[in-house]
């Protein structure tokens, strides 16, 4: 193995179980670690204020950080002295900007950072919308890897033992699942309507909510909301290889979200060989390409009409399916991943003037620079195998 840096370099995100960004930093923390590097994993929470950060650093001589999520970790980051990654996780450019408090600290945040990662194409040039005098040349695009781990869990059993379904139904039932947090942006309000009618025409259909509390007020009003629907279930939470293994079984994943960065549960759903219903944000359309490697709606009669169109067609099916396959395997690879975060770090170690300082490119320019540079070193194990964790302990829907 070449000589590296092993100083400390610091990992700072969200660190719920569950939570999508938990996933992510574990596989860049095992990445880097794989290659002889030495990590600190820390959720923001465990700072009191930004002294406590300065001293976290000085004291465990930290040479460098990385950051998801332009706030949470923004907060802290802005002030670091040693260089520092920020990747821009999807609430905090779709969402977290609104607020302008919230916003002026990305800005300084964004301003401050050697480098930023981009899970996707709407999330580099949404930086760019909201900062354009941001020198793209700093933002390197690295799309999410998957892994997943199906368990023997049955979700028909599941829910016949729940008394949510009767044992005659199993055989001839489809469940459209959704997979998410219970809060507002993720929206399980928008299609309950017309998946409840559709179940009073056909009671084979269900509609399956697997989610935690997102929102307190908003997951009470949920609550109450589906009480009354027929054909609707909500499931609180599942083991992360029982909901590996629930999106594997379903007949279709569907995402109704008002706003992605990269949704995991997509990649996943892709992976396991099931077709996803998918509302038409940016972060959705980056991964699907309608009746391609999924369906795209932008109401809920339009997902109705892809729901039927799918049902209809089982050549349709194994078509996208086929797709999907091809695309995580040539686009959302553990190997890419590594080698890429690997690169980026390494030049983060070095020695370099101050990106901000460098002069700003044309907007003429900005739409050719979405190439990540060329990566050469791969990890040689699994995100699995690297990362040490629990999955029997990891559960899905934390609102992240």
């Amino acid at each position: 193995m070449s000589s590296v840096d092993v100083s400390p370099i610091l990992l700072v995100s969200l660190l719920r179980i569950g939570c999508g960004n938990t996933a992510t930093i574990h596989r860049i923390s095992a990445y880097l670690e794989e290659a002889g590097f030495t990590c600190l994993l820390r959720d923001p929470s465990a700072f009191k204020n930004s002294d406590d950060f300065l001293h976290f650093l000085s004291n465990n001589k930290v040479k460098a950080c990385i950051g998801l999520h332009a706030y949470r970790s923004g907060l802290f980051l802005r002030e670091s002295p040693v260089p520092y990654v920020l990747m821009l996780g999807g609430t905090d450019l779709n969402e977290f900007y609104k607020e302008e408090e919230k916003f002026k600290v990305m800005t300084e945040a964004v301003k401050n950072a050697r480098f930023l990662v981009a899970f996707n194409k709407s999330l580099f040039g949404r930086a760019l919308e909201l900062w354009p005098d941001l020198n793209p040349r700093k933002i390197w695009r690295i799309p999410q890897a998957v892994t997943v781990s199906p368990s023997a869990f049955s979700l028909l059993s599941y829910l016949e033992n729940k008394g949510d379904i009767s044992q005659i139904q199993t055989e001839n039932i489809k469940i459209f699942l959704f997979m998410g947090s219970i809060r507002s942006v993720k929206d399980p309000f928008y299609l309950l309507s017309v998946f409840s009618e559709w179940h009073r025409q056909d009671p084979s259909i269900y509609y399956v909510l697997v989610g935690q509390e997102g929102e307190s007020n908003y997951y009470q009003v949920f609550l109450k909301t589906i009480d009354s629907l027929p054909g609707i279930i909500h499931i609180k939470g599942l083991p992360l290889e029982d909901a590996h293994t629930a999106i594997r079984d379903c007949f279709a994943l569907v995402n109704s979200s008002v706003s992605e960065g990269m949704p995991l549960a997509v990649l996943e759903a892709m992976k396991l060989k099931t077709p996803v219903i998918a509302r038409g944000n940016h972060g959705n359309r980056d991964i699907i390409k309608n009746g391609v490697t999924g369906f795209l709606f932008n109401s809920p009669e339009e997902c109705m009409e892809e729901a039927n169109r799918l049902l209809s067609d089982t050549a349709l099916r194994n078509k996208i399916i086929n797709s999907c396959e091809r695309k995580i395997e040539t686009s959302h690879s553990l190997k890419t991943e590594g080698t890429r975060y690997l690169s980026l770090v390494r030049q983060l170690l070095r020695p370099s003037p101050s990106t901000s300082s460098r002069p700003l490119v044309s907007m003429e320019t900005r739409s050719i620079l979405h190439k990540v540079p060329e990566h050469t070193s791969t990890p040689k194990r699994t995100y699995r195998e690297m990362s040490g964790v629990d999955a029997d302990k990891i559960y899905v829907n934390m609102p992240c």
